[in-house]
């Protein structure tokens, strides 16, 4: 009921950031707005008596520098006297701890302490103003009503977008939790396992093993996957072979691939 009213609210939410930073009140509404923006959620545990809490809310929060960063994320401060469920939800010790979500709560990156605003900005410089839909697949989680094909939606979405990612540690962790909802997927036999299986491979490929996974393609049987899925294949094999450095290899899968998605991926 709770992942329905949020979703429904969100059609509501719908918000133009001013040139502040601009706090949300509670981290349902934060969640309702992040599905409605598009956006992750940022956290900023603190506690009133806390002097490096009060430095960053000078140096960092309220500076001009975190104006080029406010179209990034929903932001919540996190009162850890007043909500210590949260805090130790997120497994909190010391503050100021910032914390990068999803709105199911997945962290993509989080950071401890404060010592330059510097520091902070750099952080959070790599991450996307725009989620291309995540946090819409990501829905279902929210109160744990899920299908078989979320975690599919899941997976795939984080993909996607870690495919269009630069920043190195963000990219990685997108890969991972991508791996992490297509493994779930993977436990029962599904429509998609073998597209899956393939999608897995090229996370993998992002995570430094592409010499692996062009061996374990390559002793899988030529017919496994299907015409239906033989341009996945070439594309996976491809972004490998390209990451090894195998050019010959690669030109010879290029004119296989026709789809926009794979081609500009490939041509980076």
């Amino acid at each position: 009921m709770k992942t329905r009213t949020l979703l429904l609210l969100s059609l509501f939410l719908t918000i133009k950031l001013s040139a502040q930073i601009q706090w949300v009140g509670d981290l349902h509404t934060a969640k309702a707005y992040a599905v409605a923006n598009d956006k992750l959620i940022l956290l900023d545990f603190w506690a009133t008596w806390c002097k490096p809490c009060r430095q960053m809310d000078n140096a960092l929060w309220n500076s001009p520098e975190m104006e080029t960063m406010k179209d990034k994320f929903i932001f919540y401060k996190v009162d850890i006297d007043s909500e210590r469920n949260l805090a130790a939800r997120f497994n909190i010790r010391s503050i100021p701890h910032v914390a990068v979500i999803t709105v199911n709560e997945d962290i993509i990156l989080d950071k401890n302490g404060f010592r330059t605003s510097s520091e902070h900005i750099s952080f959070f410089k790599g991450f996307p103003k725009q989620l291309d839909g995540l946090n819409t697949a990501l829905s279902p989680f929210i109160n744990k009503i899920i299908v078989e094909e979320d975690y599919f939606s899941a997976g795939l979405g984080y993909q996607s977008l870690a495919l269009r990612l630069t920043e190195p540690l963000i990219k990685q962790k997108f890969f991972l939790l991508s791996k992490d909802y297509y493994k779930k997927y993977l436990k029962n036999e599904n429509e998609h396992n073998k597209r899956v299986m393939l999608l897995n491979f090229l996370n993998n490929a992002n995570l430094g093993k592409s010499k692996k996974v062009i061996s374990e393609i390559n002793e899988i049987t030529t017919d496994y996957f299907g015409t239906e899925l033989e341009e996945l294949k070439c594309f996976v094999l491809a972004f490998c072979y390209k990451e090894e450095g195998e050019n010959l290899k690669l030109d010879e899968l290029k004119p296989k691939i026709t789809d926009p998605f794979f081609v500009s991926v490939l041509n980076k």
